[in-house]
């Protein structure tokens, strides 16, 4: 019973009938507490807030995670200001997350020239933040969204509006595959995100996805 209210929840999301959906969303996680119905009712019942800043805006990116419960989006903001260029992390991030961080901000220390922002790398702080402070994140996958962040904010250039990512990045801009890719869109479609970056060595991942999801999804794979 509580996989078909899931399913069913699932099929009302796509539809756009938001408020069924969470009613649906509700009944499975009640009923089966160890179910993916409870991250999906999360999200959806976020998706308005979420939706609120789906305007293209300078440092915002949607960033996807996975959790044992399923896929989560996290809202991250960047800003550029003036101090010694050094990083600032915040937004209840972990050791694993706090190194994707730092990763993420030699990538953009080595690629400044190119990006045309290598004097705002050295004369500015960069402070990267994650909104949604009650939620514990940590993990690699965060990596690709950062450097995004992190080059919108130091341009003074907005991101695409319903934007998201996921991918490991390396210190010289390389893009690795990463886990949870089936959650992680899905999460993303009930929040309102219309496009996502991710790593094209996930490719195979996402043609396994529901046609329903990947059908009103715009998947853009990145190297």
């Amino acid at each position: 019973a509580a996989n078909a209210a899931e399913d069913l929840g699932d099929v009302l999301a796509t539809l756009g009938e938001r408020e069924r959906a969470i009613a649906m969303y509700r009944q499975a996680a009640e009923r089966d507490p160890q179910s993916r119905a409870a991250a999906k009712l999360r999200s959806l019942s976020s998706s308005a807030r979420t939706a609120a800043a789906m305007a293209p805006a300078i440092g915002k990116i949607g960033v996807l995670g996975w959790t044992p419960s399923g896929g989560a989006v996290s809202p991250l903001e960047a800003v550029a200001v003036v101090g010694h260029g050094q990083l600032i992390f915040s937004g209840n991030v972990g050791p694993t997350s706090r190194e994707a961080g730092q990763v993420a901000f030699s990538c953009l220390k080595l690629k400044a020239r190119d990006l045309s922002i290598g004097e705002l790398v050295a004369s500015y702080d960069l402070h990267l933040h994650f909104t949604d402070t009650e939620i514990g994140k940590d993990g690699p996958s965060s990596g690709l969204a950062l450097v995004l962040a992190g080059v919108s904010a130091y341009q003074q250039r907005p991101l695409r509006a319903g934007l998201a990512a996921t991918g490991e990045i390396t210190i010289h801009g390389e893009i690795k595959p990463v886990g949870g890719i089936h959650e992680k869109i899905v999460a993303a479609h009930l929040a309102g995100f219309r496009t996502v970056l991710m790593p094209r060595r996930n490719l195979k991942e996402a043609r396994e996805l529901p046609s329903e999801v990947a059908s009103k999804m715009e998947l853009v794979f990145v190297d």
